[in-house]
Formats: C-alpha cells, structure tokens, sequence
C-alpha cells in the first residue's frame, strides 16, 4: 500500500537477487510472465510514490497531481487485473503460495476481479482507464459542460506565472464528475486510499509469485556451487 513507501532503504542496507540464465531459458513463457508481473509492479509502486509525494502538496496544482496520480494507479491497475491477474490467476495464485502469502489476501483477489456493479472494478476502474486516462473520450467531457450549473465556468488555477504551477480546474472536475458524480475532497481522498489498497494487494501478490518462481532457481544455484 501507499504506507509502505514511507519507509526508505538507506544506502547501505542495498540488496539484490540473482538467478542463473536459465531462469529466463528453461520455462521461457513463464519467465515472461514473471518480467510482465515485475513491470507491473514497477509502474504500480511508482504511481504510489507519486501519489504519497503529493497527497500533502497544498494548492490547485498540489490537487491536480494527486487527482492525476489517482487517475493513472486506477488505470494501470485495470491494465494488471484485466492483462495478467485474469489470464494467468492460477499460475500466479499458486507460485504466491508457494512463497507464503496469506489465504486472506488471496480471497480478496476474487473481490478485485469481481465486476459486480458495487465492487471496484466497475465502480472506478472500468471508467478511468477506457474514457479518461488514456483516451479523453468526447462524451464525459461534453456531458459535463452540458450539465454545468453555473454562469461562473473556473477553468483554471494558478500560482505566480510559471506554467507548470497551472492547473485546468473544469478539465479536472468534468473527469471526477464523470467518474464520481458529486464528488468532494473527501470523497475525492476516500478513493486515493481505496485505490491504493488495492494496487498494495494486488502488487504484492504479484511480488510473493516473482519471488515463488526464482525460488527454485536459486535453489539450483546454490546446489550448482557446492558441486562444483
């Protein structure tokens, strides 16, 4: 989860893990596997940074990044569901139990796969990846503009006159109306942290698999040295 990134490795204290070449070779379409769970795992923890980075940023632009960042975990987390939790569940279920991961967070799994109207998925992640994250879809935007209920429009924020400290205030509500209708800071704050929770499991998961996979071949490293 988010949390978790609140604590950092100091210099020193710097590790690594290293297999033999066959941990690519000898099962080639699950070392693959294994490299597209470790990217996912890359962008998720990013994006978590990201967003512990600037969840205490005062400001319209320290919103428009949390708001931002929010988007982007939302959308990268369909991506990890739908491309590889989905297709490869068992796989990936069994090498996490392998390295001990908790019935608990498996079970909860199912909830984060669930399309089930109340649930996540079709809730927030459906809506933020395929019309406001990657594509900006005509529809969410002219709705809102359609629907705006005042004669005052906000369209942008600012701080001094550098252009990065600008924040496109109606951009940003008419993305968050189309996702949460009504939304608020709180509410706003409320799905940060769900999100968040959510790409925590999910990632770690992935992580406990990676680890399940090399295992083995760290194992037969080990071995192959003392024979030698």
């Amino acid at each position: 989860m988010v949390e978790d990134q609140k604590s950092e490795v100091k210099q020193d204290e710097s590790w690594s893990v290293t297999a033999n070449r066959d941990s690519l070779t000898r099962e080639p379409a699950r070392a693959a596997l294994m490299l597209r769970l470790g990217a996912a795992v890359n962008l998720i923890r990013a994006t978590q940074r990201w967003t512990l980075y600037c969840k205490d940023v005062p400001g319209p632009v320290g919103q428009r990044d949390l708001i931002c960042s929010f988007l982007v975990a939302a959308a990268y987390l369909k991506e990890a569901i739908d491309g590889l939790l989905k297709p490869h569940y068992r796989e990936i279920v069994q090498l996490a139990r392998e390295d001990g991961a908790p019935e608990e967070a498996i079970m909860d799994l199912g909830q984060l796969m669930s399309t089930k109207p109340q649930n996540l998925y079709a809730r927030l992640l459906v809506n933020a990846r395929n019309k406001l994250v990657f594509h900006w879809t005509d529809e969410a935007f002219r709705h809102w503009a359609e629907h705006h209920p005042d004669q005052a429009v906000l369209w942008a924020r600012g701080t001094g006159d550098t252009d990065g400290e600008v924040a496109f205030t109606s951009s940003q509500t008419a993305i968050l109306d189309s996702l949460i209708p009504g939304v608020g800071d709180e509410e706003i704050r409320s799905r940060v942290e769900e999100t968040a929770g959510a790409s925590g499991l999910l990632v770690g998961i992935f992580q406990r698999a990676i680890h399940g996979y090399l295992t083995g071949y760290i194992k037969d490293d080990a071995q192959d040295g003392e024979s030698s």
